[in-house]
């Protein structure tokens, strides 16, 4: 049983395996013991405190046996299994890489494979990392913080630049925020306020053609202009380039309640899945905003309308 025992750590068995098989050695000697045991206590040509004394000690040493043999092997185990200090840390915190570099060395021929090169190796099959000792989540923790160094050097924007972020971070511009229904339906839609901007239209300049006087004293002199004044002229000056925004025309401002009427009108024969914020964008010609309230308000008429229905 001891030589089981033996062979068990040898092979690195599993451990119940390995305590089976020492139970059964803690179960043989105490049998062996036993036996001793009873021959001293019969020996004869001693007296009856001599016999139990020679009982004893034949037990004890049937039993003395088996327990320096496990010391042996404790001691032994533990010496094959952390050489140094250095690798019983390893395989303390790394114990499937260090289980992957064991069978990488056992299958491999002999000489062929270092131990440091099946380390590398376990590592890469185990993590997926090139380097040892990076995992994913440290290479995940490496970027996050670059990425909060980065953030730290950058200099702090200026007031303005604060100020329109905030209102681009207000505003859903993204196309799937059309098809999703506000938090609370919106009733009053905003009136679309802007008011049109001042055309200024310029007339030709007016001439004055100089007298026969003139033209004696300098017939080479040229029609003066007198100067320029507002008109009103049906011809719309043609642009040269891009148009500022305040100089474009606008369309006529409509009220809410103009709104909701041309999108009643619009999405009167339309059924409720096509009933979407972005169709009634492109119907009424609104932002997305409005939409969103303007679909909220029919789809609360066209459920109260089937309620009073039923």
């Amino acid at each position: 049983m001891a030589a089981g025992v033996a062979y068990a750590d040898a092979r690195d068995l599993p451990g119940w395996v390995r305590w089976v098989l020492r139970g059964a050695v803690v179960v043989c000697a105490t049998f062996a013991a036993t036996i001793n045991y009873q021959y001293g206590v019969h020996l004869p040509g001693l007296t009856a405190s001599e016999r139990v004394t020679a009982g004893w000690g034949l037990a004890a040493v049937t039993l003395l046996g088996p327990v320096v043999f496990e010391v042996r092997q404790w001691v032994a185990t533990l010496a094959a299994a952390t050489p140094d200090p250095d690798a019983r840390r390893r395989r303390r915190h790394h114990k499937s890489v260090a289980k992957t570099a064991d069978r990488l060395l056992s299958a491999a021929a002999y000489g062929s494979l270092s131990t440091e090169e099946a380390w590398e190796r376990a590592w890469v099959i185990e993590t997926g990392a090139d380097s040892p000792g990076m995992t994913p989540d440290l290479h995940r923790r490496a970027v996050e913080s670059a990425a909060e160094l980065r953030k730290a050097q950058a200099p702090d924007p200026t007031p303005a630049a604060k100020a329109e972020e905030s209102l681009q971070d207000g505003v859903d511009r993204s196309p799937s925020g059309l098809g999703k229904s506000a938090d609370h339906p919106i009733v009053h839609l905003p009136a679309e306020s802007a008011a049109p901007a001042p055309v200024v239209k310029v007339v030709p300049t007016a001439v004055v053609e100089p007298t026969s006087d003139a033209q004696s004293a300098d017939s080479s002199s040229a029609a003066l202009p007198v100067g320029v004044v507002a008109a009103e002229s049906g011809r719309a000056r043609r642009a040269t380039g891009r148009v500022p925004q305040s100089a474009r025309a606008r369309r006529p401002q409509r009220t809410p309640d103009q709104l909701l009427a041309e999108a009643r009108e619009a999405t009167v024969e339309w059924s409720d899945d096509r009933l979407t914020a972005d169709a009634i964008r492109q119907a009424v010609r609104t932002s997305a905003e409005r939409a969103r309230g303007l679909r909220d308000v029919q789809r609360a008429e066209r459920a109260a309308a089937e309620e009073v229905t039923t």
